[in-house]
């Protein structure tokens, strides 16, 4: 452990070139995630059930609460869009003259030529570069990391595709709105078989709207007793 002017420095891990199976210990070490899954239980009656690690001095060793609350409560710590957690002072201020001097210039990496393809009619085209080899999907990130197929059908045990992104507010209500009709149709038809097969028509219970109360911005978040 390193000390300088009240900063702390742990340099006591070693990982040699080639050693892959120690580097990826290391990379789940500093990923880990923040909340511990062990002090973490779901009761029966569906209320969230969170220990502290340590005993409060009052007395109090965790906290009973709704799925929501406890969904609000990780929604607080999520930092806000585009606001700075990090704050430089300095030459590393943003505004200081001598910052182009101490920080590093980024590495301009050089791509790689374009390969002429030839045409149907001859005339040849600049094909595309290669893709980085060493990119890796998100998907299969989220599946190593925490052996979770994202991309795999609950039913049909197909795979899922992006078709597009939507951003606007108003179309994603109505496409959400559209899959909730046709699963309903799709429950109201006998055995949940083919919704355009005749069956009695029974409405769905209504879902109850549940809003999740955001705390305010740099507001400390308290759990009360």
């Amino acid at each position: 452990m390193v000390n300088a002017d009240g900063f702390s420095l742990h340099a006591a891990t070693l990982i040699r070139k080639g050693q892959r199976a120690q580097l990826e210990k290391l990379c789940r070490y500093v990923t880990r995630p923040a909340i511990s899954l062990e002090r973490f239980e779901v009761r029966p009656d569906g209320m969230v059930s969170w220990l502290l690690r340590k005993a409060w001095r009052d007395g109090t060793k965790g906290f009973v609460m709704t799925p929501y609350q406890f969904m609000a409560r990780l929604a607080a710590l999520a930092p806000h869009p585009r606001e700075h957690q990090l704050t430089y002072q300095g030459v590393l201020a943003p505004a200081s003259s001598l910052r182009d001097q101490v920080v590093p210039r980024p590495v301009v990496r050089k791509e790689p030529k374009d390969v002429d393809v030839a045409d149907e009619d001859g005339s040849k085209s600049a094909g595309e570069p290669s893709k980085d080899q060493r990119y890796i999907r998100w998907a299969d990130l989220l599946k190593r990391v925490f052996s979770e197929d994202v991309l795999k059908r609950p039913r049909c045990r197909g795979r899922r595709h992006m078709i597009s992104v939507i951003t606007d507010p108003e179309t994603a209500r109505k496409v959400l709105e559209g899959v909730r009709a046709a699963a309903r149709r799709s429950s109201d038809s006998p055995g949940g078989g083919d919704p355009s097969s005749p069956g009695p028509s029974r409405s769905p219970p209504a879902e109850p709207e549940v809003r999740i109360p955001m705390p305010p911005r740099q507001g400390r978040l308290d759990f009360g007793k």
